[in-house]
């Protein structure tokens, strides 16, 4: 990864936006944050990759990221 925009790097980052309006159980506490990642060039673009940020529990992982 070579930037990030919309979160800092190497900081916690905390969901901003309340996803919505519900008040029941787990749903009322659901929150989001937009951000983008710009990775270096692959050589040969896959359709899609994984990424993991850091080591062991709790490391920041995406799946399945796309082009698309």
């Amino acid at each position: 990864m070579t930037a990030a925009d919309g979160i800092k790097l190497d900081e916690n980052n905390y969901t901003t936006v309340k996803a919505t309006d519900s008040t029941e159980n787990f749903v009322r506490d659901l929150s989001y944050i937009d951000f983008t990642l710009t990775f270096e060039p692959f050589d040969t673009i896959p359709t899609t990759f994984d990424f993991k940020g850091g080591d062991g529990e709790g490391a920041f992982v995406i799946r399945n990221v796309s082009q698309k």
